[in-house]
């Protein structure tokens, strides 16, 4: 999984949100972040942390399959681009977004 960073706020919460509400084993993935760690952070048993060397690296690796899903600000670039390979995780992500809003009150 792409972030930004592993321990940004976003980072935080999408590997939260993505355990607790779809059940990924968030501790089995490798994270590839765009940038060096504001702070070292113990990282759990099993956590592995790679380092783009750019965001090209990441676009290329996002559109060839090698990293599975990106979470950062903005969208990658091959999805605004409109590449095939590189689509959003959810087919309606606005009903997705009101039904993670609405179901835990």
């Amino acid at each position: 999984m792409a972030l930004s960073s592993y321990q940004t706020t976003l980072s935080v919460l999408a590997k939260g949100d993505l355990a607790h509400y779809y059940g990924v084993p968030w501790k089995e993935l490798t994270y590839v972040r765009a940038r060096e760690e504001t702070l070292d952070v113990p990282l759990p048993p099993g956590v592995k942390l790679e380092r783009a060397k750019s965001s090209e690296q990441m676009d290329e690796e996002l559109i060839a399959g090698a990293i599975h899903a990106q979470f950062t600000p903005r969208p990658p670039q091959p999805f605004l681009d409109g590449h095939p390979n590189v689509v959003r995780l959810f087919d309606h992500p606005q009903t997705e977004e009101e039904r993670h809003l609405r179901d835990p009150g």
